[in-house]
């Protein structure tokens, strides 16, 4: 029974990559088509129209028929409602316009904005007397006496609740402060060096908790500086890894880009080079090294997610480096590209040309 769970939850992964597939080639197909003069377009839509009508089934193209109609008389509508009848209300209709643009404007002006919020709200929370309720507050309790030798297991939850509490805190006071910062942070807490690797994990799952509030990329940030000053050692961040691969398809139905924990902290470990200057830095750090750590990690998940991770690496990595993969002087040293292809084409289940017929349609040119 557990194993016709794992393949129904196997096909399942296989069947999102084939979707995402299919929006990457549909973006691509579209920025094409864009880019033809009107005759031009109005012939690759006849085309397009046509190869529709020979594969789709007849209930798929009324309900695209549908979702057409809809759309286009939904446009016709904002049209005729967004014309201002005088000049009155051309006047705040502008008004309206320019204060929509401002506040897009401040909303870009910092990238944890909405965990900045947050954080607001918690400092906030954290403002009361101290006394007799600051004492009796559940993450601060110290036991005495008796309870101080409770059983095990309830000792083991406590330190995880305080863990949890610690990485929240963390990573909230991390988002309008320096890297600089976020190690002394850490260091306050004093962890033994033999609980790195769980703390480090309880710190991405609350990223995966705030991943609307910026957490799945600002986690992985203060794991790889912890890293970088060496607060935490290569093979605990390797092991929380491993560790957050093994329960990443239960975090991901809670949080369905969870798996991007993992994409942001191989691409803020890619070590520094004349091709990454923004890259990460520590003595003996090299691509060899990264490719070993990503392809011990990438092996826990699940093959068809661990697809995914990478190739998401690929795009942040060149979208990072405003260069592609192929162009960059790392990617060409020793059969590197080839050693990646071979991974996709592990976890994928597809042959060379699908790999690249693959990470063509997602903007990779490896």
């Amino acid at each position: 029974a557990r194993r016709g769970e794992k393949n129904a939850k196997s096909e399942e992964i296989k069947e999102t990559v084939k979707v995402r597939k299919i929006e990457a080639l549909l973006r691509q197909l579209l920025d094409e088509w864009t880019s033809l003069s009107q005759e031009k377009k109005e012939e690759a839509f006849s085309l397009l129209a046509s190869k529709f009508v020979e594969r789709v089934p007849a209930e798929f193209l009324a309900s695209m028929a549908e979702q057409f109609a809809e759309a286009a008389a939904g446009v016709d509508g904002e049209k005729q409602a967004s014309r201002p009848p005088n000049d009155e209300a051309e006047a705040n209709f502008q008004e309206e316009q320019a204060e929509a643009d401002d506040q897009g404007e401040q909303a870009e002006e910092n990238e944890y904005g909405k965990l900045l919020e947050v954080k607001a709200q918690v400092d906030a929370e954290l403002e009361e007397p101290v006394g007799e309720e600051a004492q009796a507050h559940p993450g601060f309790e110290e036991p005495v006496g008796e309870e101080a030798h409770g059983d095990e297991g309830n000792e083991e939850e406590s330190a995880g609740s305080a863990h949890q509490e610690a990485m929240k805190q963390l990573l909230l006071s991390a988002c309008d402060a320096p890297p600089a910062s976020w190690n002394e942070a850490w260091k306050l807490h004093c962890f033994p060096p033999e609980e790195h690797c769980e703390v480090l994990c309880t710190l991405m799952e609350a990223g995966a908790d705030a991943s609307s509030n910026g957490g799945l990329e600002m986690a992985p940030r203060i794991v790889a500086e912890l890293a970088r000053s060496k607060n935490v050692e290569m093979k605990h961040v390797g092991e929380a890894l491993q560790a957050l691969a093994h329960k990443l398809e239960d975090l991901v139905q809670v949080t369905e880009n969870a798996w991007h924990l993992h994409s942001h902290l191989l691409l803020n470990l890619f070590p520094k080079t004349t091709s990454t200057e923004w890259g990460f830095v520590r003595p003996g750090w090299t691509w060899i090294t990264w490719w070993q750590m990503a392809e011990r990690v990438l092996s826990v998940a699940d093959t068809f997610r661990a697809f995914d991770i990478l190739v998401f690496v690929l795009q942040l990595m060149q979208e990072k480096s405003g260069c592609a993969i192929r162009l960059q002087q790392v990617w060409r040293d020793a059969g590197r590209t080839q050693r990646v292809k071979k991974a996709l084409s592990t976890w994928g289940e597809m042959d060379n040309a699908a790999i690249m017929e693959t990470l063509a349609a997602y903007g990779v040119e490896l």
